[in-house]
């Protein structure tokens, strides 16, 4: 059900923004555009942080999170509903995969940071994913 990749195509005039939705992550100055990842962006609402702009599903929820280490993490859910994050040292918006509706919660789990999102199917479970060195993967939580 989840699954881990992310594509890269710059939106024209967007050189500089990630965009959630698996279409972009853009290198400074580049200028590559695709006919997709302009739809996505219309289709998105724009969020900003650490100076990379990036478009998530409008009804879902920003999850802005402390660590107990004191760095702060943002979590979305992209155009293509799979689950984007970003913090200060991430260089961009990256991609964790999945197919989800919503970022559900953000906690620890085992001592380890974990985020839980609403499963894009029909039965709505909710999904986990664990930092331990990397990102564990997606599992059932």
């Amino acid at each position: 059900m989840f699954k881990k990749f992310l594509t890269t195509t710059a939106v024209a005039g967007l050189a500089t923004a990630a965009v959630l939705g698996g279409t972009a992550t853009a290198a400074p100055g580049s200028a590559r555009g695709s006919v997709q990842a302009q739809e996505d962006v219309r289709a998105g609402c724009a969020i900003t942080r650490y100076g990379y702009t990036g478009y998530k599903t409008c009804s879902s929820d920003v999850h802005d999170t402390t660590w107990a280490d004191g760095h702060t993490e943002t979590f979305v859910i992209g155009t293509n509903y799979q689950v984007y994050r970003i913090s200060a040292s991430s260089g961009g918006w990256k991609s964790m995969g999945g197919t989800a509706t919503n970022v559900w919660d953000t906690f620890y789990s085992g001592g380890r940071p974990t985020v839980q999102v609403i499963n894009s199917n029909a039965t709505h479970k909710l999904w986990c994913n664990s930092y331990s060195s990397g990102w564990s993967g997606w599992y059932a939580c």
